[in-house]
Protein backbone atom coordinates (compact mmCIF):
# COMPACT_ATOMS: atom_id res chain seq x y z
CA UNK A 1 0.00 0.00 0.00
CA UNK A 2 1.00 3.85 -0.75
CA UNK A 3 0.24 6.13 1.47
CA UNK A 4 0.37 9.97 1.57
CA UNK A 5 0.14 12.26 3.87
CA UNK A 6 -0.74 15.76 3.49
CA UNK A 7 0.12 17.74 6.72
CA UNK A 8 -0.28 21.94 6.28
CA UNK A 9 1.98 22.35 9.07
CA UNK A 10 5.52 23.72 9.52
CA UNK A 11 7.74 21.37 11.68
CA UNK A 12 10.54 23.80 12.86
CA UNK A 13 11.04 21.92 15.72
CA UNK A 14 10.52 18.40 17.08
CA UNK A 15 6.86 18.60 18.40
CA UNK A 16 4.71 16.28 19.65
CA UNK A 17 2.97 16.03 16.34
CA UNK A 18 6.41 15.56 14.43
CA UNK A 19 6.63 12.34 17.04
CA UNK A 20 3.73 11.15 16.21
CA UNK A 21 5.41 11.64 12.41
CA UNK A 22 7.94 9.78 13.05
CA UNK A 23 6.65 7.12 14.74
CA UNK A 24 3.93 6.37 12.45
CA UNK A 25 6.07 6.56 9.41
CA UNK A 26 8.91 3.89 11.50
CA UNK A 27 5.18 1.81 12.26
CA UNK A 28 4.32 1.75 7.86
CA UNK A 29 8.03 1.14 7.16
CA UNK A 30 7.64 -2.22 9.68
CA UNK A 31 4.28 -3.45 8.21
CA UNK A 32 5.81 -2.75 4.44
CA UNK A 33 4.21 0.28 3.08
CA UNK A 34 5.24 2.70 0.75
CA UNK A 35 4.92 6.06 2.51
CA UNK A 36 5.23 10.01 1.45
CA UNK A 37 4.64 13.05 3.83
CA UNK A 38 4.27 16.31 2.18
CA UNK A 39 4.46 19.49 4.82
CA UNK A 40 3.93 22.35 4.03
CA UNK A 41 7.23 24.19 4.54
CA UNK A 42 10.52 22.48 5.32
CA UNK A 43 10.95 20.40 8.20
CA UNK A 44 13.78 21.11 10.51
CA UNK A 45 16.75 18.88 9.89
CA UNK A 46 16.10 16.90 13.13
CA UNK A 47 12.78 15.59 11.83
CA UNK A 48 13.63 15.25 7.87
CA UNK A 49 16.23 13.07 8.98
CA UNK A 50 14.56 11.01 11.53
CA UNK A 51 11.62 10.54 9.05
CA UNK A 52 14.14 9.84 5.89
CA UNK A 53 15.64 7.30 8.44
CA UNK A 54 12.39 5.72 8.95
CA UNK A 55 12.30 5.15 4.75
CA UNK A 56 9.94 8.07 4.16
CA UNK A 57 9.65 9.69 1.10
CA UNK A 58 9.40 13.60 2.74
CA UNK A 59 8.18 16.41 0.40
CA UNK A 60 7.15 20.48 0.66
CA UNK A 61 4.68 22.01 -0.84
CA UNK A 62 2.07 24.70 0.70
CA UNK A 63 -1.43 23.59 -1.04
CA UNK A 64 -3.33 26.38 1.07
CA UNK A 65 -6.92 25.50 0.91
CA UNK A 66 -6.74 22.83 -1.91
CA UNK A 67 -8.63 24.85 -4.07
CA UNK A 68 -8.78 24.01 -8.00
CA UNK A 69 -5.40 24.38 -9.28
CA UNK A 70 -3.79 22.76 -6.04
CA UNK A 71 -6.73 19.78 -6.35
CA UNK A 72 -5.75 18.72 -9.86
CA UNK A 73 -1.78 18.81 -9.31
CA UNK A 74 -1.98 16.16 -6.12
CA UNK A 75 -4.47 14.29 -7.59
CA UNK A 76 -2.16 14.34 -10.92
CA UNK A 77 0.89 13.49 -8.51
CA UNK A 78 -1.36 10.39 -6.73
CA UNK A 79 -2.52 8.75 -9.72
CA UNK A 80 1.02 9.03 -11.00
CA UNK A 81 2.63 7.80 -8.22
CA UNK A 82 -0.11 4.99 -7.72
CA UNK A 83 -0.54 6.18 -4.12
CA UNK A 84 -4.13 4.00 -2.69
CA UNK A 85 -4.26 6.67 0.41
CA UNK A 86 -4.47 10.13 0.77
CA UNK A 87 -4.76 11.20 4.45
CA UNK A 88 -5.02 14.89 4.97
CA UNK A 89 -3.63 16.78 8.32
CA UNK A 90 -5.21 20.03 9.79
CA UNK A 91 -7.00 21.36 6.39
CA UNK A 92 -10.77 22.00 6.19
CA UNK A 93 -12.12 18.07 5.85
CA UNK A 94 -13.98 18.90 2.65
CA UNK A 95 -12.61 20.94 -0.60
CA UNK A 96 -12.41 20.91 -4.49
CA UNK A 97 -9.38 18.61 -4.01
CA UNK A 98 -12.11 16.02 -2.06
CA UNK A 99 -14.55 16.76 -4.65
CA UNK A 100 -12.62 15.36 -7.77
CA UNK A 101 -11.42 12.42 -5.63
CA UNK A 102 -14.53 11.40 -5.57
CA UNK A 103 -14.08 9.78 -9.08
CA UNK A 104 -10.54 8.95 -8.83
CA UNK A 105 -9.24 5.53 -7.52
CA UNK A 106 -7.24 6.52 -4.65
CA UNK A 107 -8.77 7.01 -1.43
CA UNK A 108 -8.91 10.28 0.70
CA UNK A 109 -9.18 10.24 4.71
CA UNK A 110 -9.14 13.22 6.80
CA UNK A 111 -8.03 13.75 10.66
CA UNK A 112 -9.97 16.33 12.41
CA UNK A 113 -7.76 17.72 14.97
CA UNK A 114 -9.64 20.45 16.00
CA UNK A 115 -12.33 21.43 18.15
CA UNK A 116 -13.82 24.72 17.26
CA UNK A 117 -17.38 25.46 17.39
CA UNK A 118 -19.89 26.92 14.58
CA UNK A 119 -22.39 27.72 17.24
CA UNK A 120 -22.12 31.58 17.20
CA UNK A 121 -21.76 31.49 13.23
CA UNK A 122 -25.26 32.98 11.91
CA UNK A 123 -27.46 30.65 10.35
CA UNK A 124 -26.74 31.36 6.83
CA UNK A 125 -23.19 30.51 7.47
CA UNK A 126 -23.57 27.26 8.77
CA UNK A 127 -26.19 26.26 6.41
CA UNK A 128 -23.36 27.03 4.23
CA UNK A 129 -21.12 24.71 5.70
CA UNK A 130 -23.19 21.90 5.34
CA UNK A 131 -24.08 22.51 1.73
CA UNK A 132 -20.24 22.87 1.35
CA UNK A 133 -19.79 19.28 2.93
CA UNK A 134 -22.40 17.75 1.34
CA UNK A 135 -21.55 19.08 -2.33
CA UNK A 136 -17.16 18.53 -1.83
CA UNK A 137 -17.44 15.68 1.10
CA UNK A 138 -18.16 12.49 -2.00
CA UNK A 139 -14.46 11.45 -1.83
CA UNK A 140 -13.80 11.26 1.50
CA UNK A 141 -13.83 7.82 2.73
CA UNK A 142 -13.31 8.59 6.15
CA UNK A 143 -12.93 11.39 9.01
CA UNK A 144 -10.72 10.52 11.85
CA UNK A 145 -11.72 12.80 15.18
CA UNK A 146 -9.01 12.90 17.31
CA UNK A 147 -11.46 12.36 20.86
CA UNK A 148 -15.29 11.54 20.85
CA UNK A 149 -15.49 15.28 22.21
CA UNK A 150 -14.29 16.68 18.52
CA UNK A 151 -15.96 14.32 17.02
CA UNK A 152 -19.39 15.32 18.27
CA UNK A 153 -17.93 19.14 16.68
CA UNK A 154 -17.07 17.51 13.75
CA UNK A 155 -20.81 16.17 13.34
CA UNK A 156 -22.68 19.57 14.61
CA UNK A 157 -20.22 21.71 12.28
CA UNK A 158 -20.71 20.14 9.00
CA UNK A 159 -23.93 18.41 9.59
CA UNK A 160 -21.76 15.21 8.25
CA UNK A 161 -22.42 11.83 8.42
CA UNK A 162 -22.18 9.72 11.42
CA UNK A 163 -20.86 6.70 9.70
CA UNK A 164 -18.42 8.33 8.56
CA UNK A 165 -16.51 9.77 11.31
CA UNK A 166 -14.47 7.70 13.52
CA UNK A 167 -12.54 8.58 17.19
CA UNK A 168 -8.78 7.31 16.71
CA UNK A 169 -7.04 8.78 19.91
CA UNK A 170 -3.94 10.44 19.16
CA UNK A 171 -1.45 8.41 20.75
CA UNK A 172 2.64 8.89 22.17
CA UNK A 173 5.69 7.08 21.26
CA UNK A 174 6.71 5.47 24.84
CA UNK A 175 10.29 5.10 23.38
CA UNK A 176 10.39 8.65 23.63
CA UNK A 177 9.70 9.28 27.16
CA UNK A 178 11.77 6.41 28.55
CA UNK A 179 11.03 6.59 32.70
CA UNK A 180 9.81 3.60 34.20
CA UNK A 181 6.46 3.33 35.46
CA UNK A 182 5.70 5.05 38.83
CA UNK A 183 8.95 6.45 39.12
CA UNK A 184 8.56 10.12 38.75
CA UNK A 185 11.04 12.76 39.76
CA UNK A 186 11.24 12.78 43.34
CA UNK A 187 9.16 14.66 45.44
CA UNK A 188 10.66 16.03 48.67
CA UNK A 189 10.93 19.01 50.82
CA UNK A 190 13.01 21.23 47.50
CA UNK A 191 10.99 23.33 45.33
CA UNK A 192 7.76 21.93 43.59
CA UNK A 193 9.47 21.44 39.97
CA UNK A 194 5.91 22.75 37.95
CA UNK A 195 6.10 22.44 33.78
CA UNK A 196 3.50 23.68 31.34
CA UNK A 197 4.05 23.72 27.54
CA UNK A 198 2.11 25.36 25.90
CA UNK A 199 1.53 28.42 23.10
CA UNK A 200 1.94 31.40 24.28
CA UNK A 201 -1.49 33.06 23.37
CA UNK A 202 -4.54 33.70 25.77
CA UNK A 203 -6.54 30.36 25.26
CA UNK A 204 -3.91 28.44 26.61
CA UNK A 205 -4.52 29.94 29.96
CA UNK A 206 -0.63 30.51 30.58
CA UNK A 207 -2.22 33.66 33.07
CA UNK A 208 -4.14 31.12 35.12
CA UNK A 209 -0.77 29.25 35.89
CA UNK A 210 1.03 32.13 36.97
CA UNK A 211 -2.17 33.76 39.20
CA UNK A 212 -2.22 30.32 40.62
CA UNK A 213 1.83 29.94 41.48
CA UNK A 214 1.68 33.64 42.93
CA UNK A 215 -0.93 32.08 45.41
CA UNK A 216 1.24 29.04 46.07
CA UNK A 217 4.14 31.64 47.04
CA UNK A 218 2.33 33.74 49.50
CA UNK A 219 1.97 31.06 51.88
CA UNK A 220 5.61 30.18 51.61
CA UNK A 221 5.35 26.86 49.79
CA UNK A 222 7.98 26.44 47.31
CA UNK A 223 8.01 25.96 43.39
CA UNK A 224 10.01 26.27 40.53
CA UNK A 225 8.08 26.86 37.32
CA UNK A 226 9.37 26.02 33.72
CA UNK A 227 6.91 27.51 30.86
CA UNK A 228 7.84 26.08 27.25
CA UNK A 229 6.22 27.48 24.06
CA UNK A 230 6.62 30.61 22.04
CA UNK A 231 3.49 33.05 20.78
CA UNK A 232 2.79 36.96 20.79
CA UNK A 233 1.38 36.50 24.73
CA UNK A 234 5.66 36.40 25.60
CA UNK A 235 6.21 39.93 26.58
CA UNK A 236 2.35 40.47 28.44
CA UNK A 237 2.97 37.21 30.42
CA UNK A 238 6.83 38.72 31.43
CA UNK A 239 5.08 41.84 32.90
CA UNK A 240 2.92 39.29 35.01
CA UNK A 241 5.59 37.45 36.33
CA UNK A 242 7.36 40.66 37.56
CA UNK A 243 4.10 42.52 38.94
CA UNK A 244 3.60 39.14 40.86
CA UNK A 245 7.23 38.47 41.87
CA UNK A 246 7.60 35.68 40.32
CA UNK A 247 11.45 36.73 39.00
CA UNK A 248 12.87 33.70 41.05
CA UNK A 249 10.50 31.07 40.16
CA UNK A 250 9.17 31.51 36.46
CA UNK A 251 11.36 30.61 33.46
CA UNK A 252 10.35 30.79 29.63
CA UNK A 253 12.34 28.47 27.71
CA UNK A 254 10.53 29.21 24.87
CA UNK A 255 10.18 27.00 21.72
CA UNK A 256 11.83 23.38 22.83
CA UNK A 257 12.88 19.96 20.86
CA UNK A 258 13.86 18.49 23.88
CA UNK A 259 10.52 18.56 25.86
CA UNK A 260 10.65 14.72 27.14
CA UNK A 261 13.73 15.42 28.79
CA UNK A 262 12.49 18.28 30.32
CA UNK A 263 9.24 16.29 31.61
CA UNK A 264 11.48 13.71 33.36
CA UNK A 265 12.85 16.83 35.12
CA UNK A 266 9.74 17.69 36.46
CA UNK A 267 6.78 16.56 39.24
CA UNK A 268 4.16 18.21 37.81
CA UNK A 269 2.46 19.27 34.91
CA UNK A 270 -0.23 22.49 34.26
CA UNK A 271 -2.07 22.35 31.38
CA UNK A 272 -4.45 25.29 32.17
CA UNK A 273 -6.66 25.42 29.01
CA UNK A 274 -9.33 28.13 28.40
CA UNK A 275 -10.49 26.71 25.06
CA UNK A 276 -11.50 23.38 24.13
CA UNK A 277 -8.92 21.19 23.33
CA UNK A 278 -9.30 18.99 20.64
CA UNK A 279 -7.17 16.21 22.33
CA UNK A 280 -4.50 17.47 24.06
CA UNK A 281 -0.84 16.39 23.16
CA UNK A 282 0.92 18.50 26.50
CA UNK A 283 -1.95 16.22 28.78
CA UNK A 284 -0.96 12.96 26.90
CA UNK A 285 3.11 13.45 26.75
CA UNK A 286 3.02 14.28 30.37
CA UNK A 287 1.30 11.11 31.62
CA UNK A 288 3.56 8.95 29.27
CA UNK A 289 6.81 10.83 31.35
CA UNK A 290 4.87 9.31 34.93
CA UNK A 291 4.15 13.14 36.04
CA UNK A 292 0.61 13.76 37.50
CA UNK A 293 -1.34 16.04 35.52
CA UNK A 294 -3.21 19.56 36.37
CA UNK A 295 -5.72 20.39 33.63
CA UNK A 296 -8.52 21.78 32.71
CA UNK A 297 -11.81 20.18 31.92
CA UNK A 298 -11.89 21.27 28.83
CA UNK A 299 -12.83 19.59 24.80
CA UNK A 300 -11.53 16.33 24.78
CA UNK A 301 -8.58 16.37 28.05
CA UNK A 302 -11.79 14.42 29.97
CA UNK A 303 -11.15 11.47 28.00
CA UNK A 304 -7.64 11.53 28.90
CA UNK A 305 -7.60 12.44 32.57
CA UNK A 306 -9.25 10.26 35.26
CA UNK A 307 -9.87 13.20 37.48
CA UNK A 308 -8.48 11.64 40.78
CA UNK A 309 -6.91 8.47 39.52
CA UNK A 310 -4.19 10.32 37.01
CA UNK A 311 -4.35 13.69 37.68
CA UNK A 312 -6.58 16.63 38.49
CA UNK A 313 -9.30 18.39 36.17
CA UNK A 314 -10.12 21.85 37.25
CA UNK A 315 -12.66 24.33 35.52
CA UNK A 316 -11.12 26.26 32.89
CA UNK A 317 -10.21 30.00 34.45
CA UNK A 318 -9.44 29.04 37.65
CA UNK A 319 -5.88 29.62 39.37
CA UNK A 320 -7.40 29.27 42.81
CA UNK A 321 -8.24 25.48 41.92
CA UNK A 322 -4.77 25.17 40.44
CA UNK A 323 -3.11 25.91 43.35
CA UNK A 324 -5.23 24.11 45.63
CA UNK A 325 -3.82 21.04 43.64
CA UNK A 326 0.03 22.00 43.62
CA UNK A 327 -0.32 22.64 47.25
CA UNK A 328 -1.41 19.01 47.51
CA UNK A 329 0.96 17.68 45.06
CA UNK A 330 3.68 19.48 46.85
CA UNK A 331 3.12 17.95 50.19
CA UNK A 332 2.00 14.95 49.67
CA UNK A 333 4.22 12.37 48.11
CA UNK A 334 2.64 9.56 47.66
CA UNK A 335 -0.42 10.39 46.09
CA UNK A 336 1.90 12.47 43.75
CA UNK A 337 3.64 9.12 42.99
CA UNK A 338 0.12 6.94 42.70
CA UNK A 339 -1.00 9.23 40.09
CA UNK A 340 2.36 9.01 38.37
CA UNK A 341 2.37 5.57 38.35
CA UNK A 342 -1.26 5.56 37.31
CA UNK A 343 -0.40 7.71 34.60
CA UNK A 344 1.83 5.74 32.86
CA UNK A 345 -0.24 2.83 33.51
CA UNK A 346 -3.42 4.45 31.38
CA UNK A 347 -1.21 5.62 28.65
CA UNK A 348 0.18 1.98 28.27
CA UNK A 349 -3.06 0.84 27.75
CA UNK A 350 -5.10 2.95 26.09
CA UNK A 351 -2.82 5.92 24.28
CA UNK A 352 0.14 3.93 22.35
CA UNK A 353 0.75 5.72 19.18
CA UNK A 354 1.43 1.81 17.76
CA UNK A 355 -2.82 1.73 18.70
CA UNK A 356 -3.26 5.09 16.78
CA UNK A 357 -1.05 3.77 13.80
CA UNK A 358 -2.80 0.28 13.75
CA UNK A 359 -6.37 1.50 13.73
CA UNK A 360 -5.45 3.88 10.84
CA UNK A 361 -4.25 0.96 8.55
CA UNK A 362 -6.98 -1.14 9.49
CA UNK A 363 -9.54 1.58 8.25
CA UNK A 364 -7.50 2.17 5.17
CA UNK A 365 -7.29 -1.34 4.41
CA UNK A 366 -10.79 -1.60 5.09
CA UNK A 367 -11.91 0.84 2.67
CA UNK A 368 -9.63 -0.49 -0.28
CA UNK A 369 -11.33 -4.14 -0.01
CA UNK A 370 -14.55 -1.94 -0.40
CA UNK A 371 -13.45 -0.49 -3.80
CA UNK A 372 -12.43 -4.24 -4.54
Amino acid sequence: MTIAEVVDLIPNKLGSFERYCIANARYLRRAGHEHILFFAGEPCPVVRQALEQAGSRVAVRCFRRLGLSDAIWLSTFALKNKVDIVHLHFYEPFSTFTLISSVLPYKVFVTFHISAALSNAPWWARTLKEFRARLLGAGVAEVFCVSEFSRQRFLANYGADAKRASVIHNGVSLDAFGRRPGAPAQIGPDPLRVICVAALIEQKGVQDLLDAAAMVISEENLLEVRVVGEGPMLSQLQRAVTELGLESVVEFLGLRSDVPSLLAESQVAVVPSRWDEGFGYAVIEAMAAGIPVIASAAGGIPEIVVDGETGFLVPRGSPTEIARYLRLLGKDFEEARRLGQNDRRRVEEQFRVETTCSRQLGHYAGKLETRR
